[in-house]
């Protein structure tokens, strides 16, 4: 009850979260809560609380030599405080999963879902709520219609399922849903550390997020679904069960990040626990009013557990704490989820027959190869140069797609692209499954073919510029965009031809039909319905563009990818290539060299119009190339060359002196340049280093031996990828020493120049200084050198004269004895 409930510790809570640094092998990272009372002694009665999410399908996982047995992991454990056989008491503890059960693992998919209804019937569930993922197959496969989950049949075995569903927050037609509770009130027994037990009621509410825009609209939006976020109405269904004495805890079972429910909650909440999922991530804190929050990893590679904690006055259970709030790795030492003799303590047998059965039904499927791969595919790895948005496993799904539509272009989204495939060091490849297509694509989408121009793609890829659009239009195949500031500024086909450029189309291909294919997802989901850009894909599914959704993806992707393995001895390509954004192609260093000068020349036009001119004519002449679309080498180089040399110049007008440094990396460096003293212009510097668009430099440092200050401004050039530095002219008067040697560091490497100081009076050392743009070659080590081989010069003449000398006094020596013998 409310007026019972305490304010935390802060000393039980460090000691807890030291116990829990001191059990990391166990717990994945941990944070734990104990309330002072709750961990005070044997007034208090403890009542376990389990939890799983976004299990995605996961009984076992079947990528690896042997099968690794997750959920039957998870069970030995609940079953440890319940008891198994004739002691099994479901009442000691509580079991909550929050959601995305079904879909994602071949093993659940092949069966649509039956093994995972099947194992969480065995498990003894007490409730699940929705998640998102369960209206990929529709609702009514997913949830029965008396509010529990689907009943299953798996082989021989078949049950009725009757675990709760829980969900207050979901409406259709404006109308509560029916397929689900809003809550349920589980009796429970809680035992205090002599055994002593008291009997306690914990309500468990349903709530899940907003998540509209990751269900096709056919089955969500479109059906007439919508999830309300009233938390209001979440915080008065909670107060009104515990004020009536219908429960003595109260927990949010919910599919969202449990942080942003448990803060959602508010101060005068009486929520006592929040078990969330959906971001697969592992949680473990509590808001700044007290209320714990706790979820755990995908795929179940982790669960949670806590204890609630009640007193007992005059026979009426109240709450008292939480104790033990941790999220669990069941993965740590994945050795004890292997089925063998040696593990039949830390696996529930029940659960091991029950994956055994989906698993042997799918053996054959399982090894049917299709072919192999030879270079890695990453989900989680952008392809450098693709604005951090393309990956390598996203190319591969967006070629699977446009060859199932048989489309030039192949779209695909971030949050479809599902599995990772490394290649073996050893063998230099990875064979693909049949089993693999279901674990890559295990929505099983329709793949929606349309027919549109060019013009009306580029719509499509400046919506993908938009957060909303990205998330849709992720990864694409097939054509290459460009795009600056949030803007496409160029299209070049596959076979690198140049078909736009800011606002310019070449040789009719405005109005050019080409054929794109993406997924279901894709084609029916507006994550701007309301307002704002609307995905065009909408309308156009309604009109004479669209052509096709007759095939299923991981159906079809089977098909095709037969065919490519036995079509090349076995060999499946994949595309490495950014293509949806700043994808490297000829002119394409021109156009960013272009795009820089012209943001010079506006600068500098009105007050150097000297240094404008001497650009004007290569940057128009650049220009003009681009648009006629020449692409030989020869002309594209010599183009490239004529206007960077006349931006240094302007460059040097504009800002004094400028010295290329092509020294990166600790490389030794290659030139020397000159500084005279009394030179009223700074030094400026070019660093040409190899410096990734989306970096942004953290520190440049260079300082005299003073530490006096040494830089005076860094300009970060994205677009060439350089960085030029301007170093104060005062302070390099102010040098005194004859070389001087200025080390600048920045986040992948670094720069290194040797700056010649001369008096104002010293005579030329190089008779290249006029051209400061090419330093004077330096060979490292000159002086050091020098001195080093007139030393040995020297050395050399010493050691012959001593020499000379000894064979001459040898010689006397000889002569004189040979005397002395004839005198004798």
């Amino acid at each position: 009850m409310t007026d019972s409930k305490k304010k935390y510790s802060a000393i039980p809570v460090i000691a807890a979260l030291l116990v829990a640094l001191a059990c990391g092998a166990f717990c994945g990272v941990s944070f734990a809560v104990a309330d002072e009372q709750a961990s005070s002694g044997d007034t208090n009665y403890y009542l376990p609380v389990f939890q799983t999410s976004d299990v995605h399908g996961y009984l076992a996982d079947i990528s690896g030599d042997n099968p690794l047995y997750l959920l039957a992991y998870i069970a030995d454990k609940v079953n440890d405080v319940r008891g198994s056989g004739e002691s099994l008491r479901k009442d000691k503890a509580i079991l909550l999963d929050s959601g995305d059960i079904y879909q994602g693992n071949t093993l659940s998919s092949l069966s649509k879902g039956n093994p995972m209804s099947a194992a969480y019937a065995a498990m003894g569930y007490d409730a699940v709520t929705i998640g998102n993922h369960e209206f990929d197959w529709g609702i009514e496969t997913t949830i029965d219609a008396d509010q529990t989950m689907m009943d299953y049949r798996l082989g021989e075995l078949v049950g009725v399922n009757s675990i709760p569903v829980v969900a207050s927050n979901i409406y259709k037609n404006n109308e509560k849903i029916t397929f689900a509770k809003d809550y349920i009130i589980l009796e429970k027994t809680a035992i205090d550390t002599e055994g002593r037990e008291a009997t306690v009621r914990v309500a468990v509410i349903g709530f899940v997020s907003d998540y509209k825009d990751e269900i096709l609209n056919e089955r969500f939006t479109g059906a007439g679904y919508r999830v309300s976020l009233d938390f209001a109405a979440l915080n008065a269904l909670a107060q009104s069960l515990e004020s009536s004495g219908a429960a003595d805890a109260t927990i949010v079972l919910s599919h969202e990040d449990a942080s942003i429910i448990a803060n959602g909650l508010g101060a005068g909440s009486v929520v006592d626990l929040v078990l969330g999922g959906h971001s697969h991530d592992s949680l473990s804190g509590k808001t700044s009013a007290n209320l714990v929050y706790i979820q755990p990893e995908c795929y179940g590679v982790a669960y949670t557990y806590c204890e609630l904690a009640f007193t007992v006055n005059e026979g009426d259970a109240v709450f008292a704490g939480i104790k033990d709030a941790n999220y669990v790795s069941t993965v740590a030492d994945k050795t004890r989820l292997v089925k063998s003799e040696a593990n039949a303590n830390e696996l529930d047998a029940s659960i091991v027959a029950i994956s055994d059965v989906a698993i042997n039904a799918a053996k054959d499927i399982f090894d049917t190869k299709i072919g192999h791969i030879v270079v890695d595919a990453p989900k989680n790895v952008f392809i450098e140069g693709s604005g951090g948005r393309a990956s390598v496993a996203g190319n591969w799904d967006c070629s699977i797609i446009a060859r199932i539509g048989a489309a030039e272009i192949g779209m695909y989204n971030g949050g479809g692209v599902r599995t990772s495939f490394v290649i073996d060091p050893e063998t230099g490849k990875r064979d693909i499954t049949i089993a693999d297509i279901y674990t890559m694509m295990p929505f099983s989408n329709k793949v929606y073919t349309y027919e549109i121009t060019y013009e009306e793609l580029l719509s499509v890829l400046n919506y993908s510029m938009s957060e909303e659009g990205k998330a849709l239009f992720t990864n694409m195949v097939g054509i290459d965009c460009l795009f600056k500031d949030g803007v496409v500024v160029a299209l070049v086909t596959s076979s690198d031809e140049r078909i736009y450029y800011k606002g310019t189309w070449l040789d009719g291909w405005r109005d050019k039909k080409v054929r794109v294919a993406i997924n279901e997802y894709m084609a029916t989901t507006d994550p701007l319905a309301d307002e704002g850009i609307h995905n065009p894909f909408i309308a156009w599914t309604s009109t004479s563009r669209f052509i096709n959704s007759d095939y299923i993806d991981n159906e079809q992707a089977i098909v095709v990818l037969t065919q490519e393995g036995q079509d090349n001895g076995g060999l499946l390509s994949i595309d490495t290539q950014a293509h949806f954004v700043n994808a490297d192609y000829p002119l394409y260093q021109l156009i960013r060299l272009i795009d820089e000068v012209g943001e010079f020349r506006a600068q500098i036009a009105e007050e150097y119009p000297a240094a404008d001119a001497k650009v004007m004519f290569a940057y128009e002449l650049a220009k003009a190339l681009v648009m006629l679309g020449i692409d030989d080498e020869e002309s594209v180089d010599a183009t490239y060359k004529a206007l960077y040399d006349a931006y240094q110049e302007a460059l040097i007008d504009v800002y004094g002196t400028v010295y290329n440094i092509i020294t990166v990396d600790g490389e030794e460096p290659s030139s020397l340049s000159h500084w005279r003293k009394g030179s009223e212009q700074n030094l400026v510097i070019v660093l040409d280093a190899e410096v990734s668009d989306d970096e942004i430099l953290e520190h440049f440092v260079g300082l005299y031996d003073d530490e006096t200050e040494l830089v005076r401004d860094v300009d970060y050039t994205i677009a060439r990828g350089s960085v030029i530095v301007t170093v104060m002219a005062s302070v390099l008067d102010a040098m005194e020493s004859n070389i001087h040697i200025l080390h600048f560091t920045f986040d992948n490497g670094s720069a290194t120049l040797f700056l010649d100081i001369l008096d104002a009076d010293a005579p030329d050392p190089s008779t290249d200084d006029d051209d400061p743009v090419d330093p004077v070659p330096y060979i490292p080590g000159l002086f050091d050198g020098i001195l080093f081989w007139w030393n040995i010069v020297c050395g050399l003449l010493i050691v012959t004269l001593v020499s000379f000398m000894a064979i001459a006094l040898g010689n006397r020596r000889n002569t004189s004895e040979v005397e002395e013998t004839e005198k004798e």
